[in-house]
């Protein structure tokens, strides 16, 4: 599939292109001058040129890295391409985290489906911790995994504090000296700065389930939570994830 890559305008550590391929178009954030130098496609976008771009971010990057804009590329569909309803061409995260008694001994659990159906279960404790504390531990440790890969994220937590935090109250907080709109400090600062460090620059859908409801996902990262905090030790699974 023949692909051209071109300026949208600037944006903060990059620039916003259009990738255009025929009838299909795609809005990126390329963080050109970024530590990590991530291709984020937008979400919104056609469906299957976003999943062929995600699929080679890297040849994407190392080209506009090295050749500039305008730029025309030949890409290829990659092999093995899952399109998870709800989230096509995400890495799909699932995160819970508490302590018993809270504040008390604590665990958080992880689970990150990618594109091609491998899955990876990842554990963490404290022995002396609260159950805000774990939840947000738990997208820590998520958003650290996978800080490497250029695709966008589809997040589901069972914490209204950490949907909250993320997605309405962290940017006011930052602005106001990491206060309260009473002007109180924030708890768990070092892990808001934290997550606002891991999330900026990441393309990132946010969802909210009840814990305990029956969602699978949620339970499942429930148990490895539980697992951690009854063992007080760090888990990490990596299975094939054929469902």
């Amino acid at each position: 599939m023949r692909v051209d890559f071109s300026t949208i305008k600037p944006i903060n550590y990059g620039v916003q292109l259009e990738a255009v391929s025929g009838e299909r178009r795609v809005v990126i954030d390329f963080y050109s001058q970024s530590r990590k130098k991530h291709v984020v496609v937008k979400a919104g976008g056609d469906e299957e040129l976003s999943t062929i771009i995600n699929g080679n971010s890297r040849e994407v990057r190392s080209l506009l890295l090295s050749a500039g804009l305008p730029l025309t590329m030949e890409l290829d569909a990659p092999e093995q391409v899952a399109l998870p309803a709800g989230a096509s061409g995400s890495i799909q995260i699932w995160s819970d985290g508490g302590s018993k008694p809270n504040p008390g001994p604590g665990g958080y659990g992880v689970l990150i489906r990618y594109p091609d159906g491998k899955e990876l279960e990842l554990g963490g404790y404290d022995v002396d911790t609260t159950n805000n504390r774990m939840e947000m531990s738990a997208v820590v440790r998520a958003l650290e995994e996978t800080e490497e890969s250029a695709l966008p994220l589809f997040i589901t937590v069972d914490s209204t504090y950490v949907m909250q935090g993320v997605t309405a109250w962290i940017k006011g907080w930052k602005q106001r000296g990491w206060k309260t709109a009473a002007g109180t400090p924030v708890r768990n600062r070092d892990l808001w700065e934290r997550l606002h460090e891991l999330t900026s620059m990441r393309s990132i859908s946010w969802n909210w389930v009840q814990g305990h409801s029956g969602d699978a996902e949620n339970e499942r990262v429930d148990r490895i939570a539980t697992e951690a905090r009854q063992n007080c030790a760090e888990i990490r699974r990596e299975l094939k994830g054929v469902r």
